[in-house]
């Protein structure tokens, strides 16, 4: 790779973005833009920039000032292009504008230049032919904030050579970039074919009214340990353009949800709350609430509820049902931990045993204390004598229809009269096992997730009958067990975080059966452009392969999708090689010498 000449063509935020990065690694950048009244607002943008690399980067004024002053500018392609070696396109997104572009350039553009699109809603293959060139046309795609979020998405056409399409992508490393190879065309690229199904799932739940941003961000960033949630990431990449987005899916048949998440989006553009560049969108900047210290504080209203539980009966020994059982013990209530089996009771208590020493390194407390939470735990394999005293019985049973709904029968026969009932299922409806409780109006939801010492939210729900008084007790007790609480109102299957999380995993597994990009690249492009600390295949080995596999099975007997068959005979030939997850030491990574992901190479 031999550049030296960079061009790029509109001076919007995201083509601002590219023009300063390009300069700031020593490129010759030439700025194109229709007129000179567009190349005023470009240097208004690119002022700001010197700003924001100062605050961010490790930098210095005197090389940050250097390359704004090494900008050229240009109302004119024959002239911009003359000697370019690359032009990244990143022009308004309409079609007729797009290929009267392409048009001019390929007819001015030297033999030797290279054309990319940052196109983020069409094909390259779309304007391919109209370049004159197919053969050294391609997409590189940026991400926004891309000195922060470094992802360069390089895409080919079916008829970009390889060696142009190596090239691009020594370029986007010689920029910064983190250079991520996508061997198929992808609308979306990989960012957005991951983004958009985790923004779009946050706009239900919010324009459904199941919870508000806040309480949608707060249970995301607690349960991934992510530093921003989805409406934190909108905020990002523009309210506007989100709003855009949102409408070219809207017609006559969209939902109601769809409707009123749309009057919330536009309501924020009427305001100006246009998102973090400038300064106010769903939060307030430079300090946005969710960096807070007390940005997870339980409210004063759940602060000041009650609810009399002292003995506590988990029913499952499970990973997360002896999870429950220790977390409930470290809050200094008494714990019955009952199974179906002294074979599983044995490995409920080898669970606990391996748990303490986790809490303990993880929380950083002493032998003493976690073996006083320990001694909270009393383990039963006879239903009624674990739950003889219970205040509130968790019931943690495997995720089968069948299998709740005769456990529900044993205990409707044997527990107290006075007692109440939690359900931690992932997946089922509350509501699909109330009256099976005989005391439907005691019975409600509550959800954890696994690591939940550390992911310690706790999603209490309603079911169909569930009482004022109980989800207020349910509230409390989530409070007193050390949980981040989240209440929810109306019922949802998946809760907040299923509903967030489950189809960002699909759509991760959906782009490696499609052959789209492999394991790493795929989580990469996560990790940096969403800042998060794991990608969605990380995330599905360390929920377990099994797990994911019964969770989008159901999804596929549903939707009979070629590309979802793909995903689970994956999962299943992988289940069937014992490859389950990183808790048996390989899964879609090898564990063998710790997680690959983790390693602080994996994002270079």
């Amino acid at each position: 790779m031999n550049f030296k000449n960079v061009v790029v063509a509109g001076g919007g935020v995201l083509g601002s973005q590219i023009a300063f990065q390009s300069a700031f690694h020593g490129f010759n950048v030439t700025l194109y833009d229709i007129n000179d009244e567009a190349l005023e607002k470009v240097k208004e943008r690119l002022n700001i920039l010197k700003g924001r690399y100062l605050d961010d980067l490790d930098t210095t004024e005197e090389k940050v000032e250097q390359a704004y002053q090494s900008i050229q500018f240009s109302t004119s392609i024959p002239d911009a292009a003359k000697d370019a070696d690359i032009v990244i396109e990143a022009i308004p997104e309409v079609v007729s504008i797009k290929t009267d572009f392409y048009k001019q350039l390929g007819e001015s553009a030297p033999e030797k230049t290279i054309f990319a699109t940052n196109s983020s809603t069409f094909a390259p293959s779309q304007f391919k032919d109209v370049t004159g060139r197919p053969e050294k046309f391609l997409a590189l795609h940026f991400a926004n904030e891309i000195w922060l979020r470094n992802t360069g998405e390089v895409m080919r056409t079916e008829d970009t050579s390889d060696e142009i399409f190596n090239e691009v992508l020594d370029f986007a490393k010689a920029i910064g970039m983190v250079p991520l190879p996508i061997q198929k065309e992808q609308p979306g690229y990989i960012l957005n074919s991951l983004l958009v199904p985790l923004v779009t799932q946050a706009g239900y739940l919010l324009g459904n009214e199941v919870a508000d941003y806040k309480m949608i961000d707060k249970t995301w960033m607690k349960a991934t340990n992510d530093e921003h949630g989805p409406f934190g990431m909108n905020d990002i990449v523009g309210i506007a353009t989100h709003l855009n987005i949102r409408k070219s899916k809207m017609d006559e048949n969209s939902p109601e949800w769809a409707k009123n998440y749309l009057k919330f989006l536009e309501g924020m553009v009427e305001e100006g709350r246009l998102g973090k560049s400038v300064g106010k969108g769903f939060y307030n900047y430079p300090n946005p609430e969710f960096k807070s210290d007390n940005f997870f504080d339980n409210p004063k209203e759940i602060k000041d509820l009650t609810h009399g539980f002292k003995n506590i009966t988990v029913a499952g020994g499970g990973v997360l049902g002896s999870q429950i059982a220790f977390q409930t013990a470290s809050g200094d209530f008494n714990v019955s931990l009952y199974d179906i089996s002294d074979d599983a009771i044995e490995a409920a208590k080898g669970r606990v045993k391996q748990i303490k020493q986790d809490y303990k390194s993880d929380m950083n407390v002493d032998d003493a204390t976690v073996d006083k939470f320990e001694s909270n735990i009393s383990y039963y394999t006879d239903l009624a004598e674990a739950t003889k005293d219970a205040d509130l019985v968790i019931e943690v049973v495997p995720e089968n229809t069948d299998i709740k709904k005769d456990f529900y029968k044993q205990l409707s026969e044997v527990l107290n009269e006075d007692a109440y009932i939690v359900t931690n299922s992932s997946t089922l409806r509350p509501s699909d096992f109330e009256d099976l409780t005989g005391r439907p109006e005691k019975f409600a939801a509550l959800h954890f997730s696994n690591g939940v010492w550390l992911k310690n939210t706790g999603e209490v729900m309603v079911a169909s009958k569930t009482t004022e008084d109980t989800f207020n007790k349910i509230l409390a007790f989530a409070r007193d067990i050390h949980l981040v609480v989240i209440p929810i109102h109306k019922e949802q299957p998946g809760y907040i975080l299923n509903t967030l999380l489950i189809p960002l995993l699909h759509a991760g597994l959906k782009l490696l059966v499609k052959d789209i990009a492999n394991v790493e690249t795929i989580d990469k492009t996560w990790m940096i452009g969403f800042h998060a600390v794991h990608g969605p295949l990380a995330i599905v080995d360390i929920i377990g392969l099994n797990t994911m596999y019964h969770i989008l099975n159901a999804i596929y007997q549903e939707s009979n999708d070629e590309i979802d068959g793909k995903v689970v005979d994956l999962l299943q030939s992988k289940i069937d090689k014992g490859e389950l997850g990183r808790g048996v030491g390989k899964g879609f990574y090898d564990y063998s010498n710790g997680a690959p992901y983790l390693e602080p190479d994996f994002l270079k």
